[in-house]
């Protein structure tokens, strides 16, 4: 009964070590703010409207990774987007939000639409160029640099790097 118990100590402590020394802590858990300051500076063309809607949503956005592999973003008081996240690399997670419900919603509406506007094809090409843009914003990709998250966002014609702080 002894040798038993002192095998399975041992192994526990083994375990324990080896998660210790190569299991380490994953950098992108937890909840993240807009850093508005990281933001502007490493965004030299942004014009004086684009500052002014950064600073007004700055404290509004805020993204969470979770240990599960769920990640949610919180943008203002109505939109709250949740998906899948997979870390690539040690400075490389790609989320998927292609199975919210908001973003499904929106999808088949695209689609009923699409379907609908047979005779017109300049609608069918605006639907589509939004039916585009949706399927980008539903995969996301961020980066780890000196203790921020970044990721690109196209406001409008125009690629932003928004960067996150915990």
């Amino acid at each position: 009964m002894k040798l038993s118990s002192k095998k399975t100590s041992l192994t526990l402590f083994c375990i324990f070590s080896i998660n210790i020394l190569f299991g380490g802590s994953n950098p992108f858990l937890g909840n993240w703010s807009m850093d508005l300051e990281k933001t502007i500076s490493e965004n030299p063309k942004i014009n004086k409207e684009q500052k002014t809607a950064l600073e007004y949503y700055s404290n509004r956005i805020s993204i969470e990774f979770f240990d599960s592999g769920n990640f949610s973003e919180r943008i203002g008081y109505e939109y709250f987007i949740e998906g899948k996240w997979t870390k690539y690399k040690d400075d490389l997670v790609v989320v998927r939000c292609e199975n919210d419900s908001q973003i499904k919603s929106t999808r088949d509406n695209l689609l009923q639409k699409i379907k609908f506007a047979e005779n017109d094809k300049r609608k069918r090409i605006r639907l589509k160029q939004n039916l585009y843009r949706l399927n980008r914003f539903s995969v996301r990709t961020y980066y780890l640099k000196g203790g921020n998250i970044y990721s690109s966002h196209n406001f409008g014609g125009y690629e932003l790097n928004l960067f996150f702080q915990k």
